[in-house]
């Protein structure tokens, strides 16, 4: 693939054995289960804990987080090397 680095792997350039439908699949019971949690009472407010932590997690990363993201050592060296021609 024109303009990428490594040998595959990434999202988007490859899929497992059960494909889309797999995902769609797994998506139903990841959403089934979550509709369940939320019918027994017992179970509820740990779901909104989580959602509450999940949230809080996702307003640091909007706030602070994103602007302190480093590269790992397979980006930098991607960038790096990016605008230089083999010639």
């Amino acid at each position: 693939m024109p303009g990428s680095y490594g040998g595959g792997g990434g999202a988007g350039n490859s899929r497992g054995r059960a494909g889309y439908a797999g995902a769609i699949i797994a998506g139903l019971i990841a959403l089934a289960t979550l509709g369940f949690l939320f019918l027994n009472p017992d179970y509820r407010w740990g779901v909104y804990g989580c959602a509450a932590w999940f949230a809080v997690g996702l307003l640091y990363f909007a706030v602070i987080g994103r602007k302190r993201l480093v590269y790992s050592p397979e980006e930098e060296f991607a960038v790096k090397h990016s605008g230089q021609s083999d010639g």
